[in-house]
């Protein structure tokens, strides 16, 4: 699925928002335009990076039962304006019926994408989503991907299909690899090998602390933003081995800080190998 941008180790869907003046390392983290660093609920994250001036923004908007209505993402990615919004549209019983995702990202391919959802019977278990990217410009076309589940009702991967003359045709598999206590640690990532089967692309490995992660979605990160939400512990740690590719980074978090309720406000995250303005200041409010 097209869904998935990522903010490093939150895996959020990632806009990144220039500065038009030099960064004031001073924040005032209790008041960050909306939220504070006292609470438990996620409503924005800041990523900086001191080298180039970028920051990324990240807004999320809250039902009264703390499910996620709509999440947006503004700002520059290497000096490219980025803006991406997913509005997310319930059910009467909370479940997610449809997602209404715009992103400049893929402005060139699509004007928007609307996936909707399906689920196993009356329960939370995901089924498939049916994908429909419009294009004013290429045309309408679609995707899917299906899930299935592991015997402790985790799930255990996610195919995605794309629609060609009529069918869908296998694209990629993600397989989940978890720990006693539902953080994923491991993603393997393969992609059709155009004949039926599938060849391993990239492996992803995850370490955790005991402290709590900045947002936990269950299984609805699957279709929102980005698997590593799942987890209930903070990342402090990813390695990525590349196997087409044949690259490998290792991106870790420092300096972090926690508030009363266990939820990270302050960490910085530098990657090895180090790309060009890649250490990052990262901040959390929270209600």
């Amino acid at each position: 699925m097209k869904i998935n941008k990522f903010l490093f180790f939150l895996s959020l869907i990632v806009g990144l928002t220039s500065c038009q003046k030099e960064i004031d390392w001073g924040i005032d983290v209790g008041n960050g335009g909306g939220g504070s660093t006292s609470g438990d609920l996620l409503v924005k994250a800041l990523e900086i990076s001191p080298a180039t001036n970028d920051t990324n923004t990240l807004t999320f908007t809250w039902d009264a039962n703390e499910k996620l209505l709509n999440y947006n993402s503004s700002g520059v990615v290497s000096g490219f304006p980025i803006e991406i919004n997913q509005e997310i549209i319930r059910q009467p019983d909370e479940r997610i019926q449809k997602i209404i995702s715009i992103s400049s990202a893929l402005s060139a391919f699509s004007d928007s994408t609307v996936y909707t959802v399906f689920y196993e019977g009356s329960t939370s278990k995901l089924n498939y989503v049916l994908g429909v990217h419009y294009s004013s410009i290429l045309g309408d076309t679609k995707d899917s991907a299906a899930f299935t589940y592991n015997a402790e009702n985790r799930v255990a991967s996610k195919e995605s299909f794309t629609e060609l003359l009529g069918s869908y045709e296998p694209n990629t598999k993600v397989m989940y690899q978890y720990d006693a206590s539902g953080n994923i640690t491991e993603i393997q990532l393969f992609s059709s090998d155009g004949a039926g089967g599938y060849d391993l692309t990239s492996t992803t490995t995850y370490t955790f602390d005991g402290h709590k992660n900045a947002v936990t979605l269950g299984e609805e990160c699957y279709i929102v933003i980005g698997a590593d939400n799942v987890c209930v512990n903070n990342p402090i740690k990813k390695v990525v081995d590349d196997m087409g590719g044949g690259f490998s980074f290792t991106g870790v978090f420092s300096q972090l800080q926690f508030n009363s309720f266990d939820k990270p406000i302050q960490s910085e995250l530098s990657l090895t190998p180090k790309p060009p303005g890649y250490d990052l200041k990262n901040l959390y409010f929270y209600q």
